[in-house]
């Protein structure tokens, strides 16, 4: 079911998305009682889906219920993962990217400054990841009408993806 979800999220019929992303958890609590049995699976895949039915709400444009489901991904990767874990930052940069869509700029802004301080103290600063990052920057930033600051970012976060990807 959770694969199902992943398909409908990417045709773009999110409602449904939903649907399958709750079986597919429903199912893995009924199934795993006792997540002593098998604790990395089943944090591995709660955590997948947290993350895809945010995204799925981000689709159809519910940016509140989304932004309470990338809070609830932030909360289980901290607690079963370490509140330094990469995947916390990655959560973290969605989050400002629904504050982007919504004008909430200094959220936005907050959001990928965590995210930015996460990822370069866990991956570095020449990682792709921090590349995403400052792209989104440069979104916040160019929506703000901030055009050198936006430039500032994309030159950035291009510097970075071509020393990766030459």
């Amino acid at each position: 079911y959770h694969t199902l979800g992943i398909i409908f999220t990417h045709k773009g019929l999110f409602k449904e998305a939903v649907g399958f992303f709750q079986k597919a958890y429903d199912i893995l609590k009924n199934k795993y009682v006792d997540k002593s049995l098998n604790v990395a699976y089943y944090n591995n895949i709660t955590a997948a889906y947290y993350n895809n039915i945010a995204a799925a709400y981000q689709g159809m444009e519910d940016y509140q219920e989304a932004l309470e489901c990338y809070k609830k991904t932030i909360k289980f990767y901290e607690n079963n993962f370490g509140k330094d874990n990469p995947d916390v930052a990655k959560t973290y940069r969605s989050m400002a990217y629904v504050y982007l869509r919504i004008g909430q700029y200094d959220n936005a802004l907050e959001y990928l400054k965590k995210s930015s301080i996460l990822l370069t103290e866990k991956l570095g600063s020449e990682d792709p990841e921090m590349a995403y990052t400052y792209s989104l920057m440069g979104h916040v930033h160019k929506a703000q009408n901030q055009l050198s600051s936006a430039l500032q970012y994309y030159e950035k976060a291009q510097a970075i993806l071509r020393k990766k990807y030459p």
